[in-house]
């Protein structure tokens, strides 16, 4: 099998206002699954393979746990699966916590929101000075490198964080495992970077790059700016220690109790070249600015890995998902270099609760039954993990006509949820919860209307597939809207299902422009 050369770099762009950072890897080789029975391996020592045999090591590589932050847009749950939910971000970060020790890895980097510091969560510094202290006693590092929701002042005011954890700052110089340095931070300044700001408003943060080389090296991290002072985490830890065994059980589902416990390891060939995203092009662009290869991409929704100009971009995804638009398996990454310098990348699915966005397509014939069978069939093709005790599944429909009109009904899509709720199951699995969204079909849409009708529906058209991004831009481009508005509105905005938006747009829309066609008539 041949080779392809260059060094391993790491970056986490900037997404609506999140730090960036990039992490380069110099001088060993990098293995991502390139087919259901072989793995594809790249390699970099300085133009030729590496016949040096070093000590391998591990790591496990998190991002954005966002401990006890709660998750959004859940929709109404009975008690115990309620429970689940709002313990979730929990459960993924004692099940990271778990995967580390069985793997005996050497440390655990944690990459940009741990923690949501206004949550002013006492469960989340408890649960992570637990978590860390764990892994302490098990000989095991944790890196934290802050990031825009956890930064480095909320994380230097945690009373009592336990020896073995590394908080980077601008005067950070090495991780040290085993009296060994594993690797380098080095701040690398975007200034000689070819872009457009004009473009792209939200920009790029400032990169990091971590290098690992044969012998000892050092690392180094840029100042971080720090949170407003009056928004600390409060000290409580008495308080903590007490309530720490109420607080952090393991949610268990009703029935089955195994559907909740532990982590499962994704196959090779879920490390698959990801080609469905906007953000590869900018990315590959990015890379080619850089001698480094491997770059770790934080807040592209879901995992994923991509072959780029000079390198490959991975992001290992959420370990839980916060939000109905997160959809999909949901956990870290095991990263394992071995004694010949490969890296192997593995996906390791920590995520409790899981949501899924299935589209179905319907037409002025689809009859209710027709609906309900494409919906059965679809829901068989969804593949569960061990590990997720709650499954919210977000039915998309899509399309026009009278069953499209009459799902706007009450009556009609609660009959469909309760025959969803009792056929569409997983038996011995997870539990289900299903709801409805509905989305026109431009495509299909009838002639007769009034010109301001299809005029306004042409227009939101135009501004279809509709993202968060495009809300955050529609608020800082608002006539009249600054100051702590525009601020609470731009927060606001991460908070909505673009979905939502558009389906409430199009119902507007008919309300407003049937109304004055009708009067006309």
């Amino acid at each position: 099998m041949g080779f392809r050369h260059f060094s391993i770099g790491a970056k986490l762009f900037r997404r609506f206002g999140l730090a960036s950072l990039m992490y380069r890897l110099h001088s060993f080789s990098c293995e991502v699954s390139g087919s259901r029975s072989q793995w594809k391996k790249i390699t970099h020592s300085g133009g030729k393979e590496s016949a040096v045999s070093t000590q391998g090591f591990r790591f496990v590589h998190a991002s954005n746990v966002l401990v006890d932050h709660q998750l959004r847009d859940t929709g109404p749950l009975p008690d115990k699966l309620r429970q689940i939910a709002q313990d979730a971000t929990l459960t993924a970060f004692e099940r990271i916590v778990d995967l580390c020790i069985e793997k005996s890895v050497q440390f655990l980097m944690l990459t940009a929101n741990s923690f949501h510091h206004r949550d002013r969560s006492l469960r989340a510094q408890t649960a992570l000075c637990s978590g860390l202290r764990k892994l302490g006693e098990h000989g095991i590092q944790a890196v934290i490198v802050p990031g825009e929701h956890d930064p480095l002042a909320k994380w230097l005011r945690i009373p009592n964080l336990p020896d073995n954890v590394q908080v980077f700052d601008a005067n950070s110089s090495s991780i040290t495992v085993d009296h060994e340095n594993m690797g380098s931070l080095a701040l690398i300044s975007l200034a000689d970077m070819d872009f457009d700001e004009s473009e792209h408003a939200d920009g790029w943060g400032s990169p990091l790059s971590i290098s690992i080389y044969d012998g000892p090296v050092d690392f180094a991290v840029p100042h971080e700016a720090e949170a407003d002072e009056d928004e600390s985490m409060v000290d409580h830890s008495a308080e903590a220690a007490d309530s720490e065994e109420a607080h952090f059980q393991e949610p268990q589902a009703p029935e089955p109790a195994e559907a909740s416990v532990g982590y499962e390891e994704a196959e090779a060939d879920e490390v698959l070249e990801t080609e469905d995203f906007d953000e590869l092009i900018e990315i590959r662009e990015t890379l080619g600015n850089y001698a480094g290869d491997y770059v770790a991409v934080v807040d592209a929704e879901k995992s994923f890995t991509v072959d780029a100009a000079h390198g490959i971009a991975h992001d290992p995804g959420t370990p839980q998902a916060i939000k109905p638009s997160q959809s999909g398996p949901q956990g870290c990454t095991l990263v394992e270099v071995d004694e010949y310098k490969n890296l192997i990348l593995r996906p390791i699915r920590v995520a409790s609760v899981r949501w899924e966005r299935p589209e179905i397509q319907i037409s002025p014939e689809t009859t209710q039954n027709d609906l309900a069978k494409a919906i059965e069939d679809r829901f068989r093709q969804i593949e569960t993990h061990g590990g997720e005790s709650l499954w919210l599944i977000n039915w998309t429909v899509r399309g026009s006509g009278e069953l499209f009109e009459a799902l706007h009904r009450e009556d009609v899509a609660s009959s469909l949820l309760v025959s969803f709720t009792t056929q569409l199951r997983f038996s011995d699995e997870a539990h289900v919860q299903h709801s409805i969204g509905l989305l026109p079909d431009w495509q299909h849409r009838t002639t007769g209307e009034s010109v301001l009708l299809m005029d306004f529906l042409s227009t939101l058209e135009s501004e279809m597939p509709l993202d968060t991004d495009a809300l955050i831009h529609l608020v800082d481009g608002a006539h009249g809207v600054e100051g702590p508005w525009s601020g609470r509105l731009r927060a606001l905005a991460t908070k909505l299902d673009p979905d939502a938006v558009m389906a409430s747009a199009y119902q507007q829309g008919l309300d407003w422009f049937k109304d004055d066609f009708d009067d006309a008539q």
